[in-house]
């Protein structure tokens, strides 16, 4: 097994819908991938080494996106929803290198990753544990999200939400999209569960919701991340 090292970041097609899309890109940091969106139609033609394609945002050309790529021998990763297998069975079918159910521990997301270009070059991407986001620093190596230099104990539950957040940092997330992101199907229709888990967040970073330092409520929208020093 070869570890790629001092080379240029891995371009990576990202066809995938917000704001699962900052999540991919995020998580993607980790093995120092450079993330270029664009329209599925784009994909085949772009050049780059990888494909992350979400069948929620492929409008109908993710068999034409994926045979091009395989044809150069360059891997796809396929985003497919919890609705059964037949998602799963037809992006296997189409020639999807990998495969991965959302919603996902983003940490999977760089094991898929890497998967999928050793299996491709013979070589593993260099993992990058820690990425900085404003005044927090992600280290998927140990699932920790740390402040100020301080990892608060977080359930896996707590920390995919606030992924998602960090992922988005600086943009509104809706209640729709943070379930969609880390509940998927199993999530409880008409309930508070988001605002449940937030509240829960915020205790344990004590972040305080009038001068939130964390974890901003945008009434009527959702919630966000602010992007600070």
């Amino acid at each position: 097994m070869t570890v790629v090292q001092n080379r240029s970041p891995f371009q990576v097609a990202l066809v995938v819908r917000p704001p699962l899309t900052g999540v991919v890109a995020l998580a993607l940091t980790h093995i120092r991938a450079a993330p270029v969106e664009m329209q599925i139609s784009e994909v085949g033609r772009a050049g780059c080494d990888f494909a992350v394609l979400d069948e929620a945002a492929a409008d109908g050309g993710l068999r034409g996106a994926i045979a091009e790529m395989v044809k150069s021998n360059r891997p796809v990763l396929v985003l497919v929803r919890n609705h059964g297998m037949q998602g799963a069975l037809s992006a296997i079918g189409l020639g999807a290198t990998e495969i991965l159910r959302v919603p996902f521990d983003p940490a999977e997301l760089v094991i898929r990753a890497s998967q999928a270009i050793h299996r491709t070059t013979g070589h593993l991407p260099e993992l990058d544990g820690d990425v900085k986001v404003g005044k927090l620093h992600v280290d998927v190596t140990n699932g920790h999200i740390a402040m100020n230099g301080s990892a608060t104990h977080l359930t896996p539950l707590e920390r995919g939400l606030l992924y998602v957040l960090i992922a988005n940092a600086g943009r509104v997330v809706s209640r729709e999209d943070i379930i969609d992101c880390v509940w998927g199907a199993d999530a409880e229709p008409n309930s508070n569960l988001v605002d449940r888990h937030i509240r829960d967040l915020r205790r344990k970073l004590q972040d305080d919701w009038r001068r939130p330092n964390v974890l901003a409520t945008m009434r009527g929208q959702g919630y966000m991340v602010p992007i600070t020093d």
